[in-house]
C-alpha cells in the first residue's frame, strides 16, 4: 500500500510541478563527453553513470546511437533505490576517423516513460595506430609488479616526435623507446610497469603522449590504463545493500568471497541475528555465499557487519558492510518513509522551483 501511495505521489510531483521526463535526467551524473584526440584502434569507452534516487523501481528498456561510430550498453535488470548503474558508450576507433559525434537515447519505461539524450564527441586520428589500443593488467594481486607494452605507429612527417609521457598514477612507470624511423615512419615502443605499491581497488586512468605536433589539439593523445588490483582475500558485493524492504519478508543477495589461492572459509559470523548464511566446506579459489535478510517485524534500520575468516597463510579476516532498510506498509502518504529516503512530495516541489 505505501508504494502504491509514493507511486501516486511521484506520478503528481513530475507531471503537476513541471518536471516531466527531468526525473530520468536528473538520476545522470551527466549527459555529455568529450574524448578529444584518440589514435586509431585505441580504447575509447565512456561509462554515463546514474543512480535510482527515487523509491519506485528504475528500468531501461532500450539504448540507441544517431551514429554507427558508436555502440551503446546499457543494464538490462531492475536498478533499485540507491542503487547505480551506468550506461557505456564505446567509440569504434578502427572502422572510423576524423571528427564524430553521437547521441545516445536512453529509454526508460519504469517507473515512468521518459527519454534521456546522452552526447559523445571525438576526433580519430588516422596517423597514429596503437597496438594494442588499450594497457589492459587484468586481476593482479597487491604486492605485485605488472608490466605491458603497446606499440605506437605514425605515417607522416619525418619529424614527429612523442616528446614526453605522463600520468596521474604514481603507481604507473611508463619507458618510452623509440624503435624505428624511416621515410616518415615512426615507430615506438610503449612499457607500462604496475608498481607493487599499488593500493587495492581497480585501475581506470590514462596515459598521455605528448608530441611535436603544430596543431595544439593534436598534440597530447591519451592512452586507458585498465585492470584491477586485489588483497589475497575479497568480498564483492562491499557494501551489501538490501535496499527499502517490508517487514517479515526474507531477500537474499549473494556475497562472492574470492582468495588468490584455493582456500577453505573457516567461519562467517554476523552480530544480527535476522541475517542468515551457511558457511562453505569445499577448498576453491572462489565461494558464492547466499546472505538471506529476513526483515524485522517493524520499521528499522539495518546497519551491521558480516566477518569472514579462512585459512589463507598471513591474511587477516575480513568484514564486509550490511545494509537495508525496513519501511512499514502503511504510513502517511504525504511523508517520506524516511528522512534519508528518495525526494518526498516536498522536496519535488522545492526542486521545481528551483528550476
Amino acid at each position: 500500500m505505501l508504494r502504491v501511495w509514493l507511486t501516486v505521489i511521484f506520478f503528481l510531483a513530475i507531471t503537476s510541478f513541471g518536471h516531466g521526463e527531468d526525473w530520468a535526467k536528473d538520476m545522470f551524473k551527466e549527459t555529455s563527453f568529450d574524448f578529444g584526440v584518440v589514435a586509431r584502434g585505441a580504447k575509447a569507452e565512456h561509462r554515463f553513470v546514474f543512480e535510482n534516487i527515487y523509491i519506485e523501481d528504475a528500468h531501461i528498456s532500450s539504448v540507441r546511437s544517431s551514429c554507427g561510430c558508436t555502440t551503446p550498453e546499457s543494464p538490462t535488470g531492475i536498478i533499485k533505490t540507491y542503487e547505480q548503474a551506468a550506461v557505456i558508450a564505446k567509440i569504434d576507433t578502427r572502422s572510423f576517423l576524423g571528427s564524430k559525434n553521437a547521441t545516445i537515447t536512453v529509454v526508460f519505461d519504469k517507473p515512468f516513460y521518459a527519454t534521456v539524450d546522452l552526447h559523445v564527441y571525438c576526433y580519430i586520428r588516422s596517423d597514429v595506430v596503437f597496438q594494442p589500443g588499450v594497457i589492459q593488467f587484468g586481476t593482479v594481486r597487491r604486492g605485485k609488479s605488472e608490466q605491458r607494452k603497446t606499440t605506437i605507429s605514425y605515417a607522416g612527417s619525418d619529424n614527429w616526435q612523442i616528446t614526453s609521457v605522463s600520468c596521474a598514477n604514481p603507481f604507473l612507470k611508463t619507458d618510452l623507446v623509440e624503435a624505428s624511423r624511416f621515410q616518415g615512419r615512426t615507430t615506438y615502443d610503449l612499457w607500462v610497469t604496475l608498481l607493487p605499491k599499488a593500493q587495492a581497488g581497480y585501475i581506470n586512468d590514462q596515459i598521455f603522449l605528448h608530441t611535436n605536433d603544430s596543431d595544439p589539439a593534436k598534440s597530447k593523445i591519451p592512452l586507458s590504463v585498465e585492470g584491477v588490483v586485489v588483497d589475497a582475500l575479497t568480498a564483492r558485493p562491499s557494501p551489501l545493500t538490501f535496499g527499502i524492504l517490508s517487514p517479515d519478508k526474507p531477500n537474499t543477495k549473494n556475497l562472492v568471497i574470492r582468495g588468490h589461492i584455493p582456500f577453505r572459509v573457516k567461519s562467517i559470523t554476523c552480530p544480527n541475528e535476522a541475517i542468515s548464511f551457511d558457511t562453505p566446506t569445499e577448498v576453491k579459489r572462489f565461494h558464492i555465499v547466499p546472505i538471506t535478510l529476513l526483515s524485522p517485524s517493524k520499521p528499522d534500520k539495518i546497519n551491521t557487519k558480516i566477518k569472514i575468516e579462512t585459512d589463507i597463510p598471513n591474511t587477516p579476516p575480513i568484514e564486509v558492510p550490511v545494509y537495508a532498510e525496513i519501511v512499514a506498509e502503511k504510513c502517511d502518504a504525504n511523508k517520506s518513509s524516511t528522512g534519508a529516503a528518495p525526494p518526498s512530495t516536498s522536496d519535488s516541489e522545492k526542486k521545481s522551483s528551483e528550476k
